[in-house]
């Protein structure tokens, strides 16, 4: 029963990726806001690392099913252990490094990395099944 919640909760993630993806793409401002806006309310900050932690969750439980299960092991850990801390830390930590790195980063990146974060959305569902 478990293995399938964990694929999906994977699937919704890679789906996830991809959206992120095409508006990088196409709206690389709209990508420089939201990157602003990390951890600016609490809602942002957890709604952003609940989900996070249940997909490294996820990816920790289906590492066994998947067809790389040291990677999806050790990428699931990161993602929780990583999750906990940002969740644990003072959020206007979180919101300020994000804000840094959203003056920092010309639009023109989120655009070149619309393609990665494409394909590791759809390498991602890929290994899960």
């Amino acid at each position: 029963m478990i293995q399938p919640l964990a694929l999906g909760a994977i699937l919704i993630a890679a789906l996830w990726l991809g959206l992120v993806a095409v508006i990088m793409a196409l709206s690389p401002q709209v990508a420089v806001r939201s990157l602003a806006a990390m951890g600016s309310t609490r809602a942002i900050h957890f709604g952003e690392h609940v989900p996070r932690a249940l997909v490294g969750a996820a990816m920790i439980l289906r590492a066994v099913e998947s067809k790389a299960p040291l990677l999806f092991e050790l990428g699931g850990w990161f993602l929780v252990a990583s999750s906990i801390v940002i969740m644990v830390a003072p959020r206007q930590w979180h919101n300020h490094y994000s804000a840094w790195w959203a003056e920092r980063i010309p639009p023109w990146v989120f655009r070149a990395l619309a393609l990665p974060t494409l394909l590791l959305g759809g390498g991602l569902a890929y290994l899960a099944t």
